[in-house]
């Protein structure tokens, strides 16, 4: 499992020792074969010169790249650290090697090391960005020339909750069956104009 060997020829296959004999006219004799680890030469780390929101993570992955050009996914064998750790935290758990996750607004460094070995990359964590918008209520119902209300809310990558009815665009998706208004002091302001059924939505 550490070596093989064919008509004297030896090939390593693992890091590690054995023995190898060599049997003739009913005498042998042996030798120890050592077979050495290939040596790392770089690590690169990915994504590289990453983006993270404030509420998101980010899971990196570090590539070993070795003697003969060979080169193996070492995530989970390298050191991982980040220069600033009041910005962001870099696991080195099992199961979650390499994962980012942001603190504060700002750039620094991620880097992974291994055997005397390192490998580096930015990271700048920016504001939290909005994953989603909720119009409400939700469905609404109107009586055709009666008027009502939308409101809009936003959620952020950090978990925070914005009212943004009156800082987003109002539309309709057939203004046939309803308008909404974007004017000042009554914006999300639905009117009915005839029977039917349309979305309302605020971006």
């Amino acid at each position: 499992t550490i070596v093989a060997v064919s008509s004297g020829t030896v090939s390593g296959i693992v890091a590690g020792s054995a023995t190898i004999t060599a049997s003739f006219g009913g005498k042998s004799g042996t030798a120890t074969i050592t077979v050495s680890p290939l040596k790392l030469l770089s690590i690169t780390i990915a994504p590289t010169d990453a983006s993270l929101a404030i509420g998101a993570t980010l899971s990196y992955k570090a590539t070993g790249t070795y003697e003969g050009g060979s080169t193996r996914d070492i995530t989970n064998d390298v050191t991982w650290s980040i220069d600033d750790t009041t910005l962001a935290s870099i696991s080195n758990a099992a199961g979650t090697n390499g994962r980012a996750t942001p603190i504060a607004v700002g750039k620094t460094t991620v880097r992974a090391k291994l055997d005397g070995i390192e490998g580096s990359t930015s990271l700048t964590i920016t504001t939290a960005t909005v994953t989603s918008i909720t119009v409400s209520p939700s469905p609404m119902s109107l009586v055709r020339s009666t008027k009502g209300f939308a409101t809009a809310s936003a959620t952020y990558s950090d978990g925070t909750s914005v009212d943004i009815t009156t800082k987003c665009t109002w539309s309709t998706a057939s203004t046939a069956i309803a308008v909404v208004s974007n004017g000042s002091g009554s914006q999300g302001l639905v009117t009915a104009v005839a029977v039917g059924s349309t979305t309302v939505s605020c971006v």
